[in-house]
């Protein structure tokens, strides 16, 4: 039987750790918790507003305990981590939390910042996941409709339905107050979800890039015209091959180009490692904001022949 000493003395360690992740300046959950020299975390964008709230001076002490901070301060990555951890994480190395009510409480409130619905921006997506940001940018460009349904399979959870709900959001009241990441999309989500899938894959993109608006204006900008190209050269690939009547050969050069994709994705895995991290971030940001430009190049192509093959005839 557990003694009222080692009941409260559990009590105090779950208060302790329920307010790790809590912003004394919002009094909720920390988004980007930066840390300071005095050990107090807060929301990036809640320490940058303290810094300049007495310009044209600036603000170094800390908003809780006023003890003045040093240096530049730094996302700490390890509060930020904590919404990807699992039980087995915890209880392995470099953690290895033994005591399961520990566990617990870490991964309870791992579940209240997931439900918070804090998420991270491009930037800070593409610094911690630097594959897979280059995975969805390639593969998402060449394959809409295949890439999301392999995340639909594959990770369901933690990028699928994020996307389902950001692309395609609740329609009604009811269903805007209930939803979270973690729920099942409603009937109208997964309807207009389907509806765009198999026929303007690249306008779920779009939907998506809309709500960077506020975040990364220019970039969400460019991917919707970026996306508006695209959707332009599927609709013209899919009406030339009707045309000509040639859809019986749509399963052969799906296949064809799903196998190149896969040889240059097997390359690119086994080499990862390898791959300088400057490579990489090239990769990224030729992808992000050259390509559009190339895509209008195909697509000005493309509208030209169409109009030399109608003059023709």
């Amino acid at each position: 039987m557990e003694s009222p000493h080692n009941s409260q003395k559990q009590t105090c360690v779950c208060e302790r750790v329920s307010c790790v992740n809590v912003c004394e300046c919002v009094r909720a959950c920390v988004c980007d918790p930066t840390t300071l020299t005095c050990g107090h975390s807060f929301c990036r964008h809640c320490l940058a507003n303290w810094w300049a709230s007495a310009l044209p001076r600036v603000r170094t002490d800390c908003p809780e305990c006023r003890a003045v901070w040093t240096g530049f301060p730094k996302v700490n990555i390890l509060l930020r981590l904590l919404s990807a951890l699992s039980d087995d994480d915890l209880s392995a190395a470099p953690f290895s939390i033994r005591n399961e009510s520990h566990r617990q409480i870490i991964l309870e409130e791992r579940h209240r910042l997931r439900q918070r619905r804090v998420s991270l921006n491009l930037w800070q997506y593409k610094d911690l996941n630097l594959g897979k940001t280059l995975f969805l940018l390639l593969s998402l460009r060449r394959f809409p409709r295949l890439t999301l349904l392999c995340l639909f399979l594959f990770d369901y959870d933690d990028t699928f339905l994020p996307f389902v709900h950001t692309s395609c959001p609740a329609q009604t009241t009811q269903d805007s107050l209930i939803d979270t990441p973690l729920d099942w999309p409603g009937w109208s989500q997964w309807a207009e979800f389907l509806l765009m899938y198999f026929l303007l894959p690249y306008q779920l993109l779009s939907a998506f890039a809309w709500h960077w608006m506020s975040v990364h204006y220019w970039t969400a900008r460019l991917v919707m015209l970026h996306a508006v190209l695209l959707s332009t050269l599927d609709v013209h690939f899919f009406w030339t091959l009707l045309k000509r009547g040639q859809m019986r050969t749509l399963p052969k050069r799906v296949w064809q180009e799903v196998l190149a994709v896969i040889t240059d994705a097997s390359v690119f895995v086994l080499l990862w490692r390898l791959i300088p991290l400057f490579f990489c971030n090239f990769i990224f940001y030729y992808n992000l904001y050259i390509c559009p430009f190339n895509t209008a190049a195909l697509v000005k192509r493309a509208l030209l022949q169409t109009d030399t093959q109608q003059q023709r005839i």
